[in-house]
């Protein structure tokens, strides 16, 4: 087993002194280690959720630490666009902003799974800090679907945990993340039972200068289309993020890139070919970096034992 497949399955603080050195050099040439969680496991219902909000306001702002939010992005042509974990069976705060006219052209797409991607490490050039491969070529990457778990019973100490995991996946231990947090070791190791993996991939903290944030989303796509569109869109080695769910008229598949200015026009015109079937269904937009939100986990998130997810 390679140590970037130990990383995804053990975490870094399982590591072995070899296998992190195996696994710093690409760390220093750009990857990073990021957290998957099990959202089915914490009671959560991944949604997305898309509008134009007036004022200047943003989603989180209209719908607060209840939303649920992970993550979010604005793009001039798409809007506000947040990917959302709120409670199953929340109705969340989206209907009283819709009712007050705070929010234009919402939408709200039931998901089954967001996800950071692993990168195709293949494919991944330390010297030059990004990836070499052919368009009518890509490296094709594996996944895991999510499983029909319940979920359990989840502490408030324990959701301040998994933060801290979640913001800070390369501590060296679980004793040193604990350091000053007033958490015990217990309550960390019961926290990564809540991880689903720790992918090693491409700018899950966003685009560096000379690199542009993309994303893109797919609605109302047919059986026939959706596995081929989203193997074309997760292969693509600049992709950092997808998400999908289907709904009563056919899959949503969204996916975030970053891509090097280099190669801006070569992803843009993969995008294009690719989506051809579909362009109806297609829309995609670059997202201001300075609008890239990434959120805690919401205190919130507190289920009680085995109870049943909803879509």
């Amino acid at each position: 087993m390679t140590a970037a497949e130990r990383l995804r399955t053990a975490g870094w603080w399982r590591l072995s002194e070899g296998e992190k050195r195996a696994l710093r050099p690409l760390l220093s040439a750009g990857l990073e280690v990021g957290v998957n969680l099990n959202f089915r496991r914490l009671g959560l219902a991944p949604a997305l959720v898309r509008g134009r909000v007036r004022g200047g306001a943003s989603l989180w702002d209209l719908g607060g630490e209840g939303s649920g939010a992970l993550r979010s992005y604005y793009s001039s042509s798409l809007g506000s666009v947040m990917l959302a974990m709120p409670a199953a069976g929340s109705a969340g705060s989206w209907r009283t902003a819709w009712r007050k006219r705070m929010l234009e052209g919402p939408s709200v797409h039931p998901l089954e799974d967001v996800r950071l991607l692993s990168a195709p490490l293949g494919a991944f050039n330390e010297e030059s800090g990004t990836f070499d491969f052919f368009w009518d070529r890509l490296p094709a990457r594996g996944y895991g679907e999510p499983g029909g778990e319940r979920a359990d019973a989840v502490a408030p100490d324990v959701v301040e945990a998994l933060n801290l995991i979640l913001s800070n996946p390369t501590a060296e231990g679980l004793e040193v993340m604990a350091e000053g947090a007033g958490l015990g070791t217990e309550r960390l190791a019961e926290a990564a039972r809540f991880v689903r993996e720790f992918p090693l991939g491409w700018r899950f903290r966003g685009p560096k200068e000379g690199e542009a944030g993309l994303i893109v989303l797919y609605e109302r796509l047919g059986e026939e289309l959706f596995g081929g569109i989203r193997a074309a869109v997760r292969n693509v080695p600049y992709s950092v993020l997808e998400a999908w769910g289907r709904g009563d008229e056919g899959f949503v598949y969204f996916a975030e890139l970053v891509v090097p200015a280099a190669a801006l026009a070569e992803t843009s015109e993969y995008l294009r070919r690719v989506s051809a079937p579909c362009a109806e269904s297609f829309s995609s937009g670059f997202y201001e970096t300075s609008h890239l939100q990434s959120y805690p986990l919401s205190r919130k998130v507190v289920v009680q034992s085995g109870a049943g997810i909803g879509p």
